[in-house]
C-alpha cells in the first residue's frame, strides 16, 4: 500500500464435523406386545407389555459408537434454522423401534467456523538505513466463536 501502510490477513473456512445422531432408549426396550408375558398382564389398564423389559443391554444415553442410532425418515430434507436450540430438522429422524437405527453417520454437518486474523503495518523511515514498523495484529478479528461439541438426542 502507499505510504509505508500494509494490510495483511488469513481466513480460514472450515466445515462443520460430520454429527452422529443417536437416541438415548435402547431400541428393544421399546418393542411392545398385545399379548401377556411373564412380567406384565394385558387388563382393562393395561393395553400392552414390553417384549423386552429393559432392553436387550444397551445402557440409556450410550455414545454412538454402541449402536444407538436414530432412524431417518426417509425423504425429509434434515436442514434446519441452524440455531443452537435446533441446529438441523429434528423431524427428519424418529426413534428405532426392535432395531439399529438407520441414520447414516454425517447425515447432519455441525456448524462451520471462520475464524479472520488481520494485520495492519505502517513503515516509519529514519534516513536511509534506519526503519521503524508499528504493527496491529487481531487474530478471531470479528470474534466468531465455534459453537461447542454437540450431541443430539432423540
Amino acid at each position: 500500500m502507499q505510504g509505508g501502510w500494509e494490510l495483511s490477513g488469513i481466513v480460514n473456512f472450515q466445515s462443520g464435523q460430520s454429527l452422529i445422531i443417536n437416541q438415548k432408549n435402547d431400541p428393544w426396550s421399546l418393542v411392545t406386545t398385545t399379548n401377556s408375558t411373564q412380567a406384565c398382564t394385558i387388563s382393562a389398564t393395561t393395553t400392552s407389555c414390553p417384549l423386552f423389559p429393559g432392553g436387550i443391554g444397551f445402557p440409556s444415553g450410550a455414545p454412538p459408537n454402541q449402536g444407538l442410532r436414530a432412524d431417518q425418515v426417509p425423504g425429509v430434507s434434515t436442514s434446519g434454522p441452524k440455531t443452537p436450540g435446533e441446529f438441523f430438522n429434528t423431524a427428519a429422524f424418529t426413534q428405532a423401534v426392535g432395531h439399529f437405527g438407520s441414520a447414516a453417520p454425517g447425515a447432519v454437518l455441525g456448524p462451520g467456523f471462520q475464524p479472520w486474523d488481520t494485520s495492519l503495518f505502517k513503515a516509519i523511515k529514519f534516513g536511509e538505513r534506519a526503519s521503524f514498523q508499528l504493527r496491529l495484529e487481531t487474530f478471531n478479528t470479528f470474534n466468531r466463536k465455534p459453537l461447542p461439541a454437540l450431541q443430539w438426542h432423540l
